[in-house]
Order: structure tokens, then C-alpha cells, then sequence
């Protein structure tokens, strides 16, 4: 305990001895808990096909030059001052 009455230190997070790999464990012949797979494999004629909507259509706009929208006027009227920058 520290000198403030906080607890500090101790074990650290995935200190010590780490776990070995389901590989080795079955070369050595010890026992590995396998989780099992439980997802299902579809087949294409299982599967149904959806139309999706049309998406929304964006018109594109040239980019002005930085020059351009730097030495603009701000909303409030005031000069924004980066083209003396």
C-alpha cells in the first residue's frame, strides 16, 4: 500500500507463464478442448437474393483553390486572415 492508502502494483495483466499452443499440447499427447463449429455452410440455392434500392445520386462539384476559400469572408463577416498565413 502506498504512502496516499492506494493499492499499487501487484499482478500485472497476462503476466507469468504464458499458455502453450493446442499444437504443441497434441504432439506431447496432453489433452486440448476444442471449441466446436457451429456456424452453418449455405448452399447457394439456400440463399435468397434481395433487389436493393436505387442509391442516392451525387453531383460532383470542382474544388476551388486553397487560395480562393482562404482569403474568403467568414458567415459573420469577418476576414478569416489564413491567406496571410
Amino acid at each position: 500500500m502506498a504512502k496516499d492508502g492506494t493499492n499499487r502494483g501487484g499482478r500485472r495483466i497476462r503476466a507469468g507463464v504464458k499458455p502453450t499452443p493446442a499444437a504443441e499440447k497434441i504432439q506431447k499427447g496432453e489433452s486440448v478442448n476444442i471449441l466446436d463449429n457451429d456456424i452453418m455452410t449455405l448452399t447457394d440455392d439456400e440463399l435468397e437474393a434481395v433487389n436493393l434500392p436505387e442509391g442516392a445520386t451525387l453531383d460532383g462539384v470542382d474544388m476551388p483553390k486553397p487560395g480562393d476559400y482562404l482569403s474568403a469572408r467568414q458567415k459573420n463577416g469577418v476576414p478569416l486572415g489564413a491567406d496571410e498565413i
